[in-house]
């Protein structure tokens, strides 16, 4: 887009009633200030004399605005009729915008929402200008809602920028500008906004561009796009270098999506993208009651019907034909249906809010309408899959539902997989294992395989993870007991054939068996995550007798040995020093061209450069007592040195401290450190960095070094001036544990006004959070913990996870069902007291294995039997699977024999292969009807641990249904033995005394009341009457 003038201005939109035109950067829509020579106005009335309107001061009536500096599509209403039907769509929040924008750094999560309130900025020299709520001098902040989705990672003349689509869903003066500044991604060229020490002069532009609108007034739908000014074949600064999500695919969306209907004072009523990616966040966002999307009519349950019963709502037609249609893309279908039945939801008449489980119906019914009606959907949808509104599915649906994840090959987490196994096994779809995904047949019950099937089945479970089976080490045995059993029984050694049905299960393998095996046994090797002490030296062992297709060390090519994979990096030093020298050089450069390229991880490359040197080099350490310096025999280093991949081999570590000078590693610290430096090596270039930098290393260099950063005390980090996110993000970015220098380098952030957000959250992992203060923990904001999404805190010591479950708590109390609720706690509840995990129970959530084992352990000493069958619900027959978890141990050891008789099983674990251990679990026939416990009644028992107020515990009478009915049967079930006087309006009921008066809570909410140690209570909602 060439800069404006008098002759090329550009309409991208034109109509009797209307015009869009494609504003250029840097011009103003219109001034009364006669030195303004190019105005947008005066490029209209020299293009269109004809049109300009003489009741009017400039000629034109402008829609809306854009900044001075904002580029794009600019709405202009030709006549009075049509400037008053575009001003109501605006003030009913009917319009739908989007522009493009660069901005600083690399943004890591793929899509957010910006939530700060803005308001005027009254600090002296800031006139005219915003702030965010918080900031000193910021008046009247008013909320503000932007959503950011990232397009592409490159370089702008030399420095990281993004390429973002941002939606503002409210209309505050200079919103984008402020949002983005103050995640700290400043928009490139934003001088008013950006960065300073004169990074915003090398920009000829501000680069954000108005490039989507959609007017929908009552005569006519106005809607343009411009053309994307941000290509590098428009501007030779901008090289971008990753491809995160396609531009053309949001602007199906964009197209695609319904518009709104009318709303005031609220953000804007649909973001469709938002939707896609996270379709529960706006159940816990700031805008429950003023947002149309919890507004919408309910039409009665002849929502899929014809277009005459239903007008205005989502039809199954109207999505095929969509998805097929030439529009049709990857992201477009799932996110179109799911921001259609969630805002569209028909099912039955609604007060505000979802009712208990209304919000799992929903997506339980979107997964179901994608499968039959999407072929190509994308598998973002199905990857937020959770048992919960799973549960509602058919027999079909759930069919087609893990089809279409083995055909997507969607990766699901362990406590995914768990209870999904469970539900295939519910409805008897464990005989389609060869449909289903090779990770979900990991879970299944082995004693459902039929003999017949043992082969098929083992080779196709053989194809998965067993990493994901951690906590269910009694499963993992049993499987590598089922597989050999396959093959006939134990063998001292494996064919061809048998580590073909094998898989990846030969890496639980004994190592002798291992060592006598096939050769190609090194195939299956090749997929273990990681080998142990024993697997490594059971593979040099068979390396070095040439068995193998390598043939002896000595013979050894460099093909053979890049075929070898990630066993290469195992290979001891004392095989390769029998390698010849030219082909260990050779692969020694090809490895370290593999780890700068970013495909060898770091701990790999260490670990196989540590083996390899050890072998080649003679070690040059000084003994102890002598002087450490010695000449520089090799030359010194300079840049052109540090790009040779055979760096290593030509300077061991104490020749890189005789022969790297200060001038170089200031210069050159990047590439240095990108080759696969040794321990030793490592702490040569710290002690340098500390000479030429001693009152601390300057912010520029501190992102560089994220290899080095496990070295620093916490006194050398308080030296670094961190000010930016990006620093943090790179310096945390490490995978070794940071046990204390997280903390330091968070609060060296925070110390410079920095906040922890939900952007960084994700971006440094759920890990770090282990390692925070208890005051950076409590200094969340809420709302940022609900934008990060599920956090893997799984590897925190006990007492983190209790403050992080407080803090979770608080941020997810507000959500308006149980069932949404738990989908948000669940990570968190390794930290969470008896009394939450109680009410847990009765809420019948249902929770699966891989969550249960991370529960405190002490806290689960204090859970009875029936708490635990209560609070695992249909997922109880895991137990089994999990009996030698030391978790499990010990709370079996803690229970009696008369009440671990009712889950029928042993305190001290039986192994796989033990015909006791199975007969005490099930006394079913095998191959028919799936395993059901067998429970007493609890009513009256002594010692009953349920409540006396709040929900009435479960009938454990129905909870063999559980296994065998659909939860809406059972639910109507179990609400029939219930009297007239329980309110079960939110699936978990409360007893109202006859004629008393029951005062309504916030409407639409269930939410959790009372700080640490009080009782996790919901707050129902009375009986609906007259609604």
């Amino acid at each position: 887009m060439e800069p404006g003038s008098m002759e090329n201005l550009s309409i991208v939109y034109r109509s009797r009633d209307f015009l869009v035109v494609n504003k250029h950067w840097d011009v103003r829509i219109d001034s009364k200030t006669w030195r303004e020579t190019l105005t947008l106005q005066k490029q209209l009335r020299h293009r269109f004399p004809e049109l300009a309107d003489p009741d009017t001061y400039y000629g034109f009536r402008f829609c809306h605005q854009l900044d001075f500096s904002t580029s794009g599509a600019l709405c202009v209403a030709l006549n009075k009729a049509a400037a008053g039907s575009a001003y109501k769509c605006f003030k009913e929040r009917q319009v739908t915008k989007a522009y493009l924008a660069l901005v600083r750094g690399h943004v890591q999560e793929s899509r957010m929402t910006i939530s700060y309130a803005i308001g005027r900025n009254n600090t002296e020299g800031r006139a005219h200008t915003m702030c965010i709520e918080g900031t000193h001098g910021c008046e009247n902040p008013k909320p503000s809602l932007t959503e950011l989705v990232v397009l592409e990672h490159g370089l702008y003349a030399g420095d990281p920028v993004s390429k973002v689509l941002l939606q503002p869903l409210t209309g505050r003066t200079h919103q984008l500008r402020v949002h983005c500044s103050a995640l700290g991604h400043p928009i490139v060229g934003d001088l008013t906004y950006g960065q300073a020490s004169g990074r915003e002069d090398q920009p000829f532009r501000m680069m954000l561009h108005a490039f989507y609108l959609r007017i929908p007034t009552q005569a006519e739908c106005v809607e343009a796009r411009t053309p994307d000014p941000f290509l590098p074949t428009l501007d030779a600064c901008w090289s971008p270098h990753t491809l995160v999500q396609p531009l053309d695919q949001l602007v199906q969306v964009l197209q695609a999506a319904p518009d709104p209907e009318p709303t005031e004072g609220g953000p804007s009523v649909w973001s469709t993208w938002h939707l896609i990616y996270n379709p529960l966040h706006l159940t816990a966002a700031t805008w429950p009651r003023s947002t149309s999307l919890y507004r919408r009519r309910s039409l009665g349950s002849a929502c899929l019907g014809p277009v005459a019963r239903c007008p205005n709502t989502f039809l199954p037609e109207r999505a095929h034909h969509t998805a097929m249609g030439p529009r049709a893309g990857a992201l477009v279908s799932p996110g179109f249906i799911l921001f259609m039945w969630l805002t569209a939801h028909c099912s039955r008449p609604q007060a505000e809010g979802f009712s208990q489980g209304g919000l799992d119906a929903s997506r339980a019914d979107v997964w179901a309408i994608t499968l039959l009606f999407l072929p190509n959907a994308s598998t973002s949808l199905l990857q937020d899959f959770w048992c919960q509104p799973a549960n509602r599915l058919s027999r079909d649906q759930l069919s087609a539902l893990i089809r279409r994840m083995a055909s997507q090959q969607v990766l699901l987490k362990a406590w995914q997989l768990s209870c999904l196994a469970n539900l295939a096994a519910q409805h008897g779809l464990q005989g389609d294992f060869a449909l289903h995904p090779p990770d979900l047949l990991l879970f299944y019950n082995l004693a459902q395989v039929r003999e017949a099937d043992c082969r098929a089945f083992t080779r196709r479970a053989a194809q998965g993870d067993t990493e994901l089976l951690a906590n269910l080490p009694d499963q993992r045995a049993a499987l590598q007991h089922s597989a050999l059993a396959c093959l006939g029984g134990r063998h001292p050694w494996l064919s061809a054939s048998d580590l073909l049905l094998l898989g990846i299960l030969v890496c639980d393998m004994d190592p002798s068996i291992i060592v006598a095996s096939d050769p190609h046994v090194l195939q299956n090797l090749q997929r273990c995550p990681r080998l142990t002490p024993a697997l490594q030296a059971a593979l040099n062992t068979l390396l070095t007798s040439g068995r193998t297709t390598l043939g002896p060390p000595s013979s050894w090519n460099l093909e053979g040995l890049k075929a070898l994979g990630p066993l290469a990096t195992y290979i001891s030093p004392s095989l390769w020093m029998q390698v010849q020298e030219a082909i260990g050089l050779d692969f020694f450069g090809s490895m370290v061209a593999a780890f700068r390229a970013g495909t060898l991880s770091q701990h790999d490359a260490r670990r196989f450069v540590t083996s390899f040197l050890k072998a080649k080099l003679v070690p040059s350490r000084p003994k102890r007592g002598t002087a450490t310096g010695r000449p520089c025999t090799h030359g010194n280093i300079t840049a052109a040195t540090l790009q040779d991949d055979l760096f290593l081999v030509h300077y061991d570590c104490l020749q890189l401290e005789s022969c790297l000078g200060s001038r170089v590693l200031r210069a050159s610290l990047d590439p240095l450190l990108q080759h696969p430096l040794p321990a030793e090596c490592q702490r040569v270039i710290k002690a340098k960095l500390a000479q030429i930098y001693p009152s601390g290393i300057p912010e520029e260099q501190l992102q560089l070094i994220t290899s080095l950063v496990y070295l620093y005390s916490r006194t050398e980090i308080g030296q670094w001036n961190i000010t930016s996110r990006d620093t943090v993000m790179a310096l945390l970015a490490s995978d070794v544990a940071l046990e204390n220098q997280t903390e330091a380098i968070l609060q060296k952030f925070l110390d410079h006004k920095g906040n922890i957000t939900s952007a960084l959250l994700v971006a440094i992992g759920g890990s770090r959070l282990c390692w925070m203060s208890p005051q950076q923990i409590q200094a969340i904001q809420p709302s940022e913990f609900r934008l990060a999404g599920a956090l893997d805190i799984s590897s925190c010591p006990q007492r983190r996870k209790d403050i992080l479950y407080t803090r979770a708590r608080e941020a997810f109390s507000s959500i308006g069902t149980m069932d949404t609720y738990y989908h948000f706690i669940r990570p968190y509840l390794g930290g969470a007291p008896v009394e939450d995990l109680q009410h847990l129970a009765q809420a019948n959530i249902s929770m699966d294995i891989d969550t249960f084992t991370n529960l405190n352990p002490q806290v689960l000493q204090n859970l009875s039997v029936d708490n635990v069958i209560m609070l695992l619900g249909q997922n109880v027959v895991d137990l089994q699977k999990a009996r030698s978890h030391p978790i499990i141990t010990s709370w079996l050891h803690s229970k009696n024999r008369s009440t671990l008789d009712e889950l029928r099983l042993d305190k001290d674990p039986a192994g796989p292969t033990n015909p006791t251990s199975s007969a005490r679990l099930t006394t079913r026939t095998p191959n028919t009807t799936p395993w059901v416990l067998h429970l007493a009644t609890t009513s009256g028992r002594p010692g009953n641990d349920a409540p006396t107020s709040g929900s009435p515990p479960a009938h454990l009478g129905y909870l063999p249904l559980a296994v065998g009915l659909p939860s809406s049967l059972l639910w109507l079930l179990y609400r029939s033995t219930l009297g007239s006087s329980w309110d079960c309006s939110w699936g978990t009921c409360t007893m109202a005394p006859e004629h008393s008066a029951v005062p309504a809570p916030h409407a639409g909410k269930l939410g959790l009341v009372g700080g640490a140690g009080h009782q996790l209570r919901p707050r129902c909602k009375p009986q609906a009457q007259g609604t």
